[in-house]
């Protein structure tokens, strides 16, 4: 795989990962919901001068925007404003995993072996013990709310694998012209203070929402993308299990969060499965029982298959 792409890799799993500990500051003084319109908002006055729509669809750019950047962020950001610790926060989003497989086999018919489902089964016992467990790191409302976040993600990883071989990229920047006027609407109806917390902004806080913009958006995915182009997906997926574990690691010493035995038991659990389901691939390559390879056709047909689009956590 090459020393440079294990390191780059390691790099956006550590920005990630420390990107819940930033959002986690974050909330602290802006509204939550406010706050996601001001990540995309910092995207768009960035990147977008400089991005080319290139004949995006209109309709995969709002389905996205709504999806990824609307519910997702929402949840994410509303659970860490209503207490889920940091480190809880970037295992419990990684449902989206298991929403995924479920939603795409519901609206895609696609088939998943027993070891996913089995990994599915492990991480979901664990999400469950999280949600159950209580505590001030794993309120179960602001739980819910992460839940739903990565109902959110897993529904736009659907939207993505119907839209075919698209820009990542392209899809990334151009999301935000969906995502901004909802969200100042909906912040305006639901939330207060919207103007005191722009106006009396700390130079932490503009920190904190330019690492979450440029940081783990901008280098994030574009790191993430190369990685996928140059040693494909299958090798680029298990350093996204390198995420929760940096969010927990990072927000005990930054944020001195702690787990209770459950919320810990859950948070092992979750990775366990998530791993499994990740890494079925290859555990099926090398530890399963060899198939036969079938008879060559006569004919064949060239097939063309597209790269997975997916892979920002912040």
């Amino acid at each position: 795989m090459g020393r440079g792409n294990i390191i780059l890799g390691i790099l956006v799993a550590i920005i990630w990962g420390g990107n819940f500990v930033v959002a986690d500051q974050a909330v602290a003084s802006v509204p939550p919901l406010l706050l996601v319109a001001l990540r995309y908002l910092v995207v768009a006055i960035v990147f977008l001068p400089f991005t080319r729509r290139n004949g995006l669809p209109w309709k995969y750019i709002a389905a996205v925007g709504l999806l990824y950047g609307v519910v997702q962020f929402s949840g994410l950001f509303l659970g860490l404003h209503l207490g889920v610790g940091a480190g809880v926060a970037a295992t419990v989003i990684q449902a989206q995993a298991l929403f995924t497989i479920i939603l795409a086999k519901v609206f895609l018919n696609e088939s998943f072996g027993k070891l996913k489902w089995a990994g599915l089964v492990v991480s979901g016992a664990g999400l469950a013990l999280i949600a159950l467990s209580g505590g001030g790191a794993a309120p179960l409302g602001g739980v819910l709310c992460v839940l739903l976040g990565a109902a959110g993600w897993a529904g736009s990883n659907i939207v993505l694998k119907k839209a075919g071989k698209i820009s990542a990229w392209t899809m990334t920047v151009w999301q935000s012209v969906a995502v901004i006027p909802p969200m100042l609407l909906i912040s305006g109806v639901f939330e207060s203070g919207q103007r005191a917390s722009v106006t009396g902004m700390s130079f932490g806080t503009i920190a904190a929402i330019l690492y979450i913009a440029l940081l783990a958006t901008g280098f994030g995915n574009y790191a993430w993308y190369r990685l996928i182009q140059r040693v494909g997906p299958s090798r680029t997926a298990p350093f996204s299990l390198l995420v929760p574990v940096v969010g927990v690691l990072v927000s005990w010493i930054v944020l001195h969060q702690s787990l209770t035995p459950l919320q810990f038991t859950g948070v092992a659990l979750s990775l366990v499965g998530l791993t499994v389901i990740v890494l079925a691939p290859q555990l099926i390559s090398r530890f399963g029982k060899p198939v036969p390879a079938p008879a060559p056709a006569v004919e064949s047909t060239p097939s063309v298959t597209s790269i997975p689009e997916k892979g920002e956590v912040s």
